[in-house]
């Protein structure tokens, strides 16, 4: 079942589709400028939703982890793996450089938890995009196995990242003509996957 920030997701999209596109669609693909330059910021808005929807879904998982440990002595998967994570990161670094503050006497684990837990959202409010490697850095520390995840969905949603830092980054004469069905479609897809994606993460806390 869906959360409800997905269904929230789904209405501003849906908010979206009927403010920027046509609400039909030409048989022959002709549209005005004034239309192409809707799809465009069609385009960008829901890439900024959807980016902050996978980011607020990673940031609830996390914080749902940690609530159920600290309250009902429950370690859930996300836990386990936040953990993991961030520790092997450490490792990687080498004896020399970790200064871990967590060898000495006396460091409850709260505090380790509560590190972890601010080291993930540091990375989320870092993330800069809807690409492959930026969707997989949110969901991996999690526990969502890459596997799991389609990956023709992720070449998709790659590619609409790759378009939206086109329109965001260039001038208008050297955009091309974009179709507004084409558009529609790619972000049902998108929502497609997004709802596994929203299904997968509640399980894991």
């Amino acid at each position: 079942m869906p959360t409800a920030n997905y269904e929230q997701l789904c209405q501003r999209l849906s908010d979206l589709r009927a403010h920027l596109l046509p609400p039909q669609f030409s048989d022959t693909g002709d549209y005005a400028d004034e239309q192409n330059d809707r799809t465009l910021g069609y385009r960008l808005l829901v890439h900024a939703e959807i980016e902050a929807f996978l980011e607020e879904r990673a940031r609830q998982t996390a914080i749902e982890a940690v609530k159920k440990w600290k309250n009902e002595g429950k370690v859930g998967h996300a836990l386990t793996n936040l953990l993991a994570f961030s520790f092997r990161k450490q490792r990687a670094l080498g004896p020399t450089d970790l200064r871990d503050e967590y060898t000495g006497r006396g460091v409850r684990l709260e505090k380790v938890v509560d590190d972890v837990l601010r080291a993930f959202f540091a990375k989320i409010e870092n993330n800069r995009g809807l690409k492959e490697y930026h969707v997989l850095r949110l969901l991996i520390p999690l526990g969502v196995r890459p596997k799991r995840i389609d990956q023709s969905w992720l070449n998709t949603l790659n590619s609409f990242g790759v378009a939206r830092g086109e329109v965001a980054h260039s001038s208008k004469q050297t955009q091309q003509p974009v179709d507004p069905k084409s558009e529609s479609e790619t972000v049902e897809v998108i929502l497609r996957g997004l709802r596994e994606i929203d299904e997968t993460l509640a399980t894991l806390t």
